[in-house]
């Protein structure tokens, strides 16, 4: 397993699925017998809207799912074990109190695996086909059993699987960050070259690649200078120097350089007027504790 590049496969599930739904990472299903999903998503009716925005990644983000990433391609105990743990999930749900009247019946959850790779062997034991009424790569073994295989290398060059190919490698990836840099200007463009960006700083930050992780990211080569230009634009735009100035106003000192990339980073996940609600409502201790928690909303 590649864990800093399936790390990046969370962050950007993370970010482009937060405004549409309730997002856990690596969260523990049952203490009895630990079982982490990468990512567990259950979707907020109201935000269909946003999820179409997303392409591919919002029509597997209707229903309550998990997300799995693997850099290679997986095999049947791996399949196995993803499957495991969403009929775990299943069951969990299952125990919870029925819906009140009038709100929607609850769904059961799906497996969605995204794979670098085709897991040849993994596909003939279980029986995969193609997906109908979805792009090439996508494959399940039948409706009724919740496992869904998504093998990014295989996935149309289209604007809609842009972010599932971002979680691809070698070619798969450099085409995709070739289509990131044309791509136009807009909300998903910007979460998706900060989330590239963040990864490349992060990166930057340790001497060494760690074992097995690959190096594909950093040969595509992206300019850094096109994400300062980002940077620049959302100055320019006047989002992020009121939103300095109000968390240093609570704060009684002047933000560093990593907090600042930190309130950047979620200005455009979250939006200016989520955080304007986070620097208004909360005290100054509590809001340098929310500043410092990677996992804060």
């Amino acid at each position: 397993m590649h864990a800093a590049f399936d790390q990046f496969g969370k962050q950007v599930a993370e970010v482009l699925l937060a405004p549409t739904g309730t997002v856990v990472v690596d969260g523990e299903l049952a203490a009895t017998d630990a079982q982490r999903p990468d990512v567990r998503y259950e979707p907020d009716p109201k935000k269909a809207a946003e999820r179409a925005e997303l392409g591919d990644l919002g029509r597997m983000a209707e229903g309550p799912c998990t997300l799995e990433l693997m850099h290679e391609a997986p095999s049947v105990d791996e399949m196995l074990g993803c499957l495991r743990k969403v009929l775990t999930w299943n069951h969990l749900r299952a125990l919870l109190p029925d819906p009140q009247p009038g709100e929607a019946p609850r769904s059961s959850a799906v497996c969605w695996l995204l794979c670098g790779g085709h897991p040849k062997t993994a596909a003939l034991e279980l029986a995969l086909v193609p997906m109908p009424g979805w792009p090439a790569g996508f494959l399940w073994a039948s409706p009724g059993l919740p496992l869904r295989v998504v093998v990014c290398s295989q996935l149309p060059r289209t604007p809609a699987t842009l972010p599932l190919r971002l979680l691809g490698a070698g070619v798969t990836l450099r085409e995709a960050m070739e289509d990131l840099r044309a791509m136009p200007s807009g909300p998903l463009r910007d979460k998706l070259r900060w989330l590239v960006r963040y990864f490349l700083r992060q990166r930057a930050n340790r001497a060494t690649l760690a074992p097995g992780e690959p190096a594909e990211l950093e040969a595509t080569v992206i300019d850094l200078s096109e994400f300062q230009a980002m940077d620049d634009q959302l100055r320019r735009e006047g989002q992020l120097a009121p939103l300095l100035h109000q968390f240093e106003r609570k704060l009684c000192r002047v933000l560093t350089e990593a907090e600042r990339e930190t309130l950047l980073g979620r200005l455009v996940a979250m939006g200016p007027t989520r955080l304007s609600d986070v620097v208004l409502d909360l005290d100054g201790p509590t809001l340098d504790a929310w500043l410092r928690d990677p996992a804060a909303t």
